[in-house]
């Protein structure tokens, strides 16, 4: 039971995120803190001990928001008197993770400085880094590589083909492309196919003979849209498309 009569203040709640962090593993913060490794001391699991501690070190309930932080000193230790301060939130940000210095060469500075001269997103660097990279391939390495593809000699992005004569002729845009590729689609068959192919021209080998998808779809009793959503969306062959049950029921 509670009796210190300080549930509505702030340090209360200060104590309460500190011990949350650290052992909640439903808390939104646990990966950075008690997934980590970060724990809260014996002493401090009671809150009288750690408002004892606080007030003692200068804490101030007036004090404006961000100006009296809790702050661990040595970020790979947790809560506890001896490697906690109250700081301001500029000493607290400058000993983040984030903020540690980042040795390339005969140069060291913090993520975000580098990330100025790389173009490479401080989270991006950090990220790396815990990930084991080195420190030369965590800053400059560029994030995304253009994939190229072959398509009759040429080699090209695919922003680039749809500025081609053969994607323009069959009505196609950069994203329609982008989309057919993500569906599985190849390169020749993304570019040959054109937007707006009429659905009832089309054939298709069946059981070794020739159908249009409207006779597919009367052979089989699957609605003549299904069978196009399922070639043409999901990549479907077309014995899968026409043999493939509809709700549950066999066709």
């Amino acid at each position: 039971m509670i009796k210190h009569g300080m549930r509505q203040s702030r340090l209360y709640k200060v104590w309460q995120g500190m011990k949350k962090r650290c052992l909640n593993p439903n808390a939104s913060c646990y990966e950075y803190y008690g997934g980590q490794g970060v724990t809260v001391c014996d002493d401090w699991m009671e809150f009288l001990p750690f408002a004892n501690w606080s007030y003692s070190h200068g804490y101030d309930e007036k004090a404006e928001k961000y100006q009296c932080t809790l702050d661990r000193i040595n970020r790979d230790l947790g809560y506890s008197p001896e490697n906690c301060r109250l700081v301001d939130s500029k000493t607290q940000a400058r000993n983040k993770s984030n903020n540690r210095l980042i040795t390339i060469g005969d140069k060291s500075m913090i993520a975000d400085d580098w990330s100025k001269i790389s173009g490479v997103k401080t989270v991006t660097i950090t990220s790396r880094l815990d990930a084991g990279w080195s420190n030369e391939d965590a800053v400059f390495k560029p994030v995304h590589t253009t994939k190229k593809y072959e398509y009759n000699g040429q080699i090209l992005t695919l922003k680039e083909w749809a500025e081609t004569d053969i994607a323009r002729s069959n009505d196609l845009s950069y994203v329609t492309l982008q989309n057919r590729i993500k569906r599985g689609w190849t390169i020749q068959k993304a570019l040959t196919k054109p937007k707006h192919e009429t659905m009832k021209k089309r054939k298709y080998v069946y059981n070794n003979q020739l159908y249009s998808l409207t006779e597919l779809a009367k052979l089989s009793g699957v609605k003549m849209q299904t069978l196009q959503g399922r070639i043409d969306r999901y990549g479907w062959d077309i014995i899968k498309a026409v043999e493939t049950p509809v709700n549950g029921k066999r066709v």
